[in-house]
């Protein structure tokens, strides 16, 4: 809501009267109600001074009054898009009484809110901001100058993570007979994220989804700040009471992590939407996400309907994703189709080697033959400690060819003692010594109290000839096959998952099988393809590809493969091989 100079002036005198006349503030704040019908605009003689300041901030157009804080996940929601969103809900029959805004920002949700719902009786908004706050009671000060409106607003300048956040519900449970709708845009950023910017406006530090040993040290108790918000704000609404309609702006996998949690500690949510928004055309930013709404405090469902954001069109297709049969799928209508798949994944899913120091531990031959590290070092090391390496996209390919990378393996199994490597493999333990400040700057805590130049994800698994590999991040789902190179067994990154094999026909079978379309549109039912790492473990080990080869006889099998695979990879096999690899198969314990 742009400012005149006119209107800023006209404030600013009013503010500078307030200061002569040294007026209680109880009788400023009575004089402002009438003009804004907020409650206690100011708080103290101080916030007058502080108010004036920043006036004569904006009015000096040299200053910013308010700084972009889009690095702490501050995307403002434009007033044209907070009208659109208000008034798809009233042309939904929400009629709000009460308004709850726990993220308000430059508030423009709530002055779309005071145009579009003639209803309103009290709105509660809440921001940490000092300028947020000013710009918002503006916005205020104008709409009320343009326009009459019956509804008392109460603004909190607080941590929306502190218990004070808490005690407005004690303030609203004296309502529970009214229609509620709770608005707004929660921060885009982690609490890790967060944390790396020394930001204090952070939920206490705990491990609030209760994960475990390496689970949570290994990246799975990041979370995003929205998703604390809304959960903690609807258990405050269920514990209060309160029923109503939510409505926010999520990035999509939040609105997942939400449903998750729903499932597993229900929060009374039930008609969930999730309105697909263009954010990169709103908010100029490349992340994926939705409207979502949903009602609280009523009954509980574990599904959601996503479909685009109306714009004038009807009949939009949508399709569902969330919880059947206590499973928690990408596409409901698909997955029922495949869902004979689903159970547990006949061999292990392991994840590649996590190691946090390419520049040091990834080496390659430059153009004159030598072999040399991501800064260019020459590097001699002794061979045996070298495998040849794939990253990610490496595996885009039916069949690993060669690699373009080695990689340096300082240990067989998990938590070997690498001093081992000072007799073994002299002029490795130099250079891993050398490097000893970068070792010890990795900031993952899974490397606290390991030896010296550990790495995860190793094992016995890791060293067998034989993988089928796949890109944890690549949205095209591919198996890639994977046989030795140079004799040696091939080590896949940390974004890449793969099952491993003695021989190289139980690869060949179970790669051939892995590559069948019906695998494809079965974890395509389970994965959010938008998400930062569609494909994950867990996803994996879901699918029981046994019994797809259960089903499938040799003539099917063989009819597949020289149709679509044959040309990738020429090896002799016969009926008799196919039916030793299925029984052998069949042997496995589920």
């Amino acid at each position: 809501m742009p400012f005149s100079v006119y209107f800023l002036n006209e404030n600013l005198n009013m503010v500078n009267n307030f200061l002569k006349l040294k007026k209680p503030i109880e009788e400023i704040n009575d004089n402002l109600k009438e003009k804004t019908n907020i409650m206690h605009f100011f708080r103290s003689e101080a916030e007058i001074h502080e108010f004036r300041d920043y006036l004569l901030r904006f009015l000096n157009k040299k200053k910013k009054v308010i700084p972009p804080n889009q690095d702490l996940g501050d995307f403002q929601t434009p007033l044209d898009f907070t009208d659109k969103i208000c008034q798809l809900l009233q042309n939904q029959n929400c009629d709000p009484e009460i308004l709850l805004e726990p993220t308000c920002g430059k508030g423009n949700f709530v002055i779309s809110a005071l145009k579009i719902f003639p209803d309103l009786k009290k709105i509660f908004c809440v921001d940490l901001q000092p300028n947020y706050e000013w710009y918002f009671k503006l916005s205020i000060i104008k709409l009320r100058s343009e326009r009459e409106f019956q509804a008392e607003i109460n603004f909190y300048r607080l941590n929306i993570f502190s218990s004070e956040f808490s005690n407005i519900f004690k303030k609203l449970e004296k309502y529970p007979e009214n229609e509620f709708l709770v608005i707004g845009n929660p921060p885009w950023i982690t609490n890790t994220e967060l944390s790396k910017l020394d930001s204090l406006n952070l939920p206490e530090k705990s491990n609030f989804k209760g994960l475990k040993g390496l689970d949570a040290l290994m990246g799975k108790s990041n979370f995003d700040i929205a998703e604390y918000i809304i959960i903690n704000l609807l258990q405050n609404l269920m514990k209060s009471g309160l029923s109503g309609k939510i409505a926010f702006l999520l990035k999509d996998s939040v609105i997942q992590k939400i449903l998750k949690e729903h499932h597993r500690s229900p929060l009374r949510l039930s008609n969930n939407s999730a309105l697909e928004t263009d954010f990169q055309k709103i908010f100029h930013i490349n992340a994926h996400g939705s409207l979502f709404l949903a009602n609280f405090g009523e009954s509980s469902e574990y599904i959601c309907k996503k479909q685009p954001f109306p714009e004038n069109t009807k009949n939009l297709q949508y399709k569902t994703f969330g919880w059947i049969d206590n499973k928690f799928v990408s596409n409901i209508e698909n997955y029922k189709k495949y869902k004979w798949m689903e159970g547990k994944s006949p061999k292990i899913w392991r994840q590649g080697v996590k190691h946090d120091l390419s520049k040091v531990m990834v080496l390659y031959h430059n153009s004159k033959g030598n072999l040399v590290n991501s800064n260019d070092e020459k590097v001699d090391l002794e061979k045996k400690f070298l495998y040849p390496f794939l990253k990610s996209s490496d595996l885009q390919v039916k069949i690993a060819q060669k690699s373009r990378f080695e990689l340096i393996i300082t240990q067989q199994k998990l938590g070997q003692d690498t001093k081992l490597l000072e007799e073994t493999a002299p002029k490795l333990w130099n250079y891993l010594n050398q490097n000893l400040d970068k070792f010890n700057a990795r900031k993952s805590k899974i490397y606290n109290n390991k030896p010296l130049f550990s790495i995860f994800g190793i094992g016995d698994y890791t060293f067998k000839p034989y993988k089928i590999g796949v890109s944890g991040f690549y949205k095209k789902l591919n198996f890639c096959l994977i046989k030795p190179q140079h004799d040696k067994p091939v080590i896949l990154d940390d974004t890449c998952y793969y099952l491993f094999f003695d021989k190289l026909m139980d690869a060949f079978f179970t790669w051939v099988f892995l590559n069948f379309p019906d695998i494809k549109e079965f974890l395509n039912s389970l994965v959010f393809i938008n998400a930062k790492r569609p494909y994950t473990k867990e996803i994996l080990m879901r699918l029981n590809y046994r019994n797809l080869i259960k089903r499938t006889d040799y003539k099917l099998f063989l009819k597949f493969y020289s149709e679509n695979l044959a040309d990738d990879m020429e090896v002799s096999f016969s009926e008799s091989d196919f039916n030793t690899f299925k029984n052998d198969l069949n042997k496995l314990d589920d």
